[in-house]
């Protein structure tokens, strides 16, 4: 993504963004015509000239310690935010316009579609922190609650 940018004379960043934006498409294709889960697996073979260790944490972004970690801290299980935290919920939670719902209704695979993406906006209103509501631990929310783990720095 980022040297079809630079051949066509834009940012690097350019590149990505677009790239992520034909990933939405494909996303949204795929549950218009009802698939609900997609893994996509994308590694540009000139990543394999790199040294070892890039190449695992290229191959496995999602594992790294910091990966999802926004600038504010992050705080687990919370059932009430605090004044000045961007909030997180998760199933029936107050509107407003730092409450970013992960899934009204407490759908773990809408929450998880809208992990990222949420905890990015939540953390671009700089808050003093983000309070995340408890998210159950159980099939695809062990995987939620292990991103949410490593952007609160509890893993790594």
């Amino acid at each position: 993504n980022g040297r079809w940018a630079e051949r066509r004379g834009l940012p690097r960043r350019f590149g990505h963004s677009h790239g992520a934006s034909k990933f939405k498409e494909i996303v949204r294709y795929c549950g218009d015509i009802g698939i609900r889960y997609v893994t996509v697996y994308a590694f540009s073979t000139e990543n394999w000239s790199r040294p070892e260790a890039e190449v695992d944490a290229r191959r496995s972004p999602g594992r790294l310690a910091l990966h999802y970690a926004p600038d504010a801290p992050v705080r687990l299980n919370v059932t009430t935010p605090e004044e000045g935290e961007a909030w997180l919920a998760f199933g029936p939670a107050a509107q407003g316009p730092s409450v970013f719902n992960l899934s009204p209704r407490g759908d773990l695979a809408e929450a998880a579609a809208n992990l990222f993406a949420y905890l990015r906006a939540a953390d671009r209103r700089k808050p003093v922190a983000i309070a995340v509501a408890p998210i159950p631990d159980e099939g695809l929310g062990e995987a939620i609650n292990d991103r949410l783990r490593r952007a609160a720095g509890f893993i790594g």
